[in-house]
C-alpha cells in the first residue's frame, strides 16, 4: 500500500493495485474500469458519479449518477440511455426512458411529468403506434405520427369538453374537410 500526500488529495493505492484519490472536500475518486477509464467519485454530500477520461457520464452497467434522494440517471458515453427500463427516476414522481440520448420507449411512455401527463416518443420523436402521444391530466389527449400531430379516424387533439382538433400530416383543417378526407380514405380501403 502506498500513499502520496497533495495540498488538494490523498492518492492511496490499494493491495489489489487500485488507486483511490481523498479530496479535501470529502470527495473520493476511483479508477473502476481498466479496458475504458472510467472514474467513480463519491462526493462528500453521497452523490455518486461514474465518468470516462472525457468527464460524461459513462456506466454501462448500472445508474452512472446516483444522488443522495434515491434519484438515478443511466449514461453511456455522455448520452442518458438504458436498454433495460428508464434511465432517469426523479423523486418529484418523473420518469424518463432514453436510448443514445434521445427519448424512446416502444412499450409505454418515455416520459412520465411529476403532474401525471404521460408523453410516447419513438427514437426522440413524439409518436405512438397505438393511441395517443400525449395524454395529460387534464384529459387531453393529443394524437401524433412522427412528431407531427395527426390522425386520419378521428380528431387529433381532443380534451373532456369534447373540444375536438383535426390534424393531418401536421396540418389543422376544419371537421368537414377532414370528414371528406376521411370518407375518400375509407372508399379507397374497401375498393
Amino acid at each position: 500500500m502506498k500513499t502520496k500526500f497533495t495540498e488538494n488529495y490523498i492518492c492511496h493505492k490499494n493491495s489489489d493495485g487500485k488507486l483511490r484519490y481523498f479530496f479535501t472536500d470529502g470527495s473520493i475518486l476511483e479508477i473502476v474500469s481498466s479496458n475504458k477509464i472510467i472514474f467513480k467519485t463519491v462526493y462528500a454530500n453521497g452523490e455518486i458519479s461514474y465518468m470516462d477520461e472525457n468527464n460524461d457520464l459513462n456506466q454501462n452497467n448500472g445508474p452512472a449518477l446516483a444522488t443522495i434522494n434515491n434519484e438515478y440517471e443511466f449514461w453511456l458515453n455522455g448520452k442518458k440511455h438504458n436498454n433495460s427500463g428508464p434511465d432517469s427516476i426523479k423523486m418529484n414522481g418523473e420518469v424518463t426512458y432514453h436510448t443514445n440520448g434521445q427519448l424512446n420507449n416502444f412499450h409505454g411512455p418515455a416520459f412520465f411529468k411529476k403532474n401525471g401527463d404521460m408523453l410516447f416518443y419513438l427514437n426522440g420523436q413524439k409518436h405512438n403506434y397505438y393511441g395517443p402521444a400525449i395524454i395529460k391530466n387534464t384529459g387531453e389527449i393529443v394524437y401524433y405520427r412522427l412528431n407531427q400531430k395527426h390522425n386520419e379516424e378521428i380528431a387529433a387533439i381532443q380534451d373532456i369538453n369534447d373540444n375536438r382538433r383535426f390534424f393531418i400530416d401536421g396540418e389543422e383543417m376544419e371537421q368537414e374537410a377532414f370528414e371528406a378526407h376521411y370518407n375518400k380514405v375509407i372508399k379507397e380501403k374497401i375498393i
